[in-house]
């Protein structure tokens, strides 16, 4: 099971968003998953049809790979949606005084 972190401020998850934005756009990064990528899925082109040992350890690496991925993306979304809620949250308040 995946470990639980502790929540983390509006703040912290913009700048968590634009780090993890960097990181995707980062030429090196794009490079070594792709080569990561291409390694696993030789690695199952490559190995003996009868070996479901090593095709379901190139099956669970594809996976991590494709979490690690995730989770990047999952985190520049938050950092967006925190955006959105510091740039309209004085508009909320004003329209709930407001009694709009």
């Amino acid at each position: 099971m995946l470990k639980q972190f502790e929540p983390v401020s509006v703040k912290e998850q913009i700048i968590r968003g634009h780090a993890a934005e960097d990181l995707l756009a980062n030429p090196l990064y794009k490079e070594a998953i792709s080569s990561v990528r291409e390694g696993i899925i030789h690695g199952i082109e490559s190995s003996a049809m009868g070996d479901e040992q090593s095709h379901n350890r190139f099956a669970i690496a594809l996976q991590l790979l494709n979490s690690i991925e995730k989770q990047l993306k999952t985190h520049v979304e938050t950092g967006k949606i925190a955006q959105i809620q510091v740039r309209e949250g004085p508009v909320v308040r004003f329209r709930a005084a407001a009694g709009f």
